[in-house]
């Protein structure tokens, strides 16, 4: 039976030998034969299943967009909610509530905390009651002006440093002509420093 086999294939090879393009032709075409039939069977058993992950694919695609656009519509609307249904929650005057700016107007220097706080029309809240009073934006600007005033020394020689509150903690006062300046310098107008600007409160008018 090998016999027989290495005979057939010397007879075979021969007839390569007088032809070899032709084989090589005969083989090119051949294997593209077999690779159009494969890919024919698998379009034929897969085409429907891939159009339809592909359009379920899409469908998702746009809910998602629809939903991110959704959140981003509602999550503004939805902080600006919940800020103000915590300060209603608070009478004017009280820690965390709506500033009373008459009162802070008989005040010549504030604390760190103070501005902080009244700077977005807070009522000051006391350090060790900081809780859900104390957002982002009051820290971020707590530390600015404690850089500015305090770490760089901007107005230096305006600023005073004294412990006063019974606790044994250094109180760094800032007085209100130096803030002015400062907000001036921002290019914002505080209410608290600036009356004029205190039309935009509700609980003022």
């Amino acid at each position: 039976m090998q016999d027989w086999a290495l005979e057939r294939l010397r007879e075979e090879w021969r007839v390569i030998k007088r032809a070899p393009w032709s084989f090589v032709l005969a083989l090119i075409l051949a294997s593209a034969l077999i690779a159009w039939a494969i890919w024919g069977v698998f379009d034929w058993r897969y085409r429907d299943r891939f159009e339809s992950v592909q359009t379920a694919n899409s469908a998702l695609k746009g809910q998602i967009a629809l939903l991110q656009e959704k959140i981003s519509d509602a999550a503004p609307v939805a902080k600006e909610t919940q800020e103000t249904s915590a300060q209603a929650e608070i009478a004017k005057g009280e820690p965390g509530g709506a500033a009373d700016f008459v009162k802070w107007d008989k005040r010549d220097k504030f604390t760190i905390n103070e501005v902080a706080y009244l700077w977005y029309g807070r009522e000051p809240v006391a350090t060790n009651q900081y809780g859900r009073y104390w957002s982002h934006d009051i820290q971020q600007l707590h530390d600015e002006l404690n850089h500015r005033f305090f770490i760089e020394k901007a107005f230096e020689g305006q600023t005073t440093s004294e412990v006063g509150d019974g606790s044994g903690k250094e109180n760094h006062w800032i007085p209100r002509a130096a803030l002015i300046k400062w907000a001036k310098e921002r290019g914002e107008r505080p209410a608290f420093l600036f009356p004029e600007e205190r039309k935009k409160y509700r609980d003022d008018n």
